[in-house]
């Protein structure tokens, strides 16, 4: 309430606080804490939860030196995943897929993809909806990959099959919707604030029809309005 944050602020914070999360695990499991025979859960709960915090500031912080929308956070958000994919990959590229290592490379590739994600949206104002739309984009693009990676990593037994595929499916899906999205985000800056169109489903359906015949008024199809 007091620092008035917009969409985009709160949503900076978020993806950092999460960001800030994955940290947080990755140090409980350097540190052990997740080991059978520890016990220990006020540590691990203390380590998150502080690097949590500390990733949030981190995203005010940000946000405070850029104009961020909504939709700008969420295209850099899933750059950092994809990037956390592409650093896990790199880490298993000897074959094994040790713990460690992998955690290791999801840290360094998600904060590597979203300094790229940063890039990407500097000059951007993408909407909510064209933001769902590069979201939907990196999920298809990561589960198609994933998939394949699998089956054929299967086929060849060979796990790097696997780690190699997945994040360019990914990566495949997120960064042209980009492109995408960032275009119709400046298409959508070119339609007047005034102008405002709604469409009624209901006058589609054989109710209102059914209704105009007994002399009730049906709701419009479609409704146009201009604030001066």
């Amino acid at each position: 309430r007091l620092s008035k944050l917009d969409a985009g602020d709160a949503h900076s914070i978020a993806a950092l606080s999460d960001f800030g999360m994955l940290c947080g695990f990755s140090s409980a499991e350097f540190a052990g804490y997740f080991d059978d025979e520890t016990e220990d859960v006020g540590g691990p709960a203390a380590l998150v939860l502080a690097t949590s915090l500390a990733g949030g500031l981190g995203g005010r912080f940000l946000s405070s030196k850029r104009d961020y929308s909504y939709g700008d956070v969420s295209v850099m958000r899933n750059a950092g995943w994809v990037g956390a994919m592409v650093g896990m990959t790199i880490a298993n590229l000897d074959g094994e897929t040790d713990t460690d290592p992998t955690l290791v490379g999801a840290i360094v590739g998600n904060a590597a993809g979203l300094m790229v994600g940063d890039r990407l949206v500097r000059h951007t104002e993408i909407t909510f909806g064209n933001s769902v739309t590069n979201t939907l984009s990196t999920v298809a693009g990561g589960l198609m990959g994933s998939g394949i990676g699998a089956l054929a990593a299967a086929d060849n037994d060979n796990e790097l099959v696997f780690w190699g595929v997945s994040p360019a499916g990914g990566a495949a899906g997120s960064f042209p919707s980009c492109r995408l999205v960032e275009e119709r985000s400046r298409i959508a800056s070119l339609w007047p604030d005034q102008l405002k169109v709604s469409v009624s489903p209901m006058a589609f359906i054989p109710g209102p029809a059914a209704a105009a015949r007994k002399g009730v008024e049906p709701p419009p199809m479609v409704t146009l309005s201009y604030r001066f």
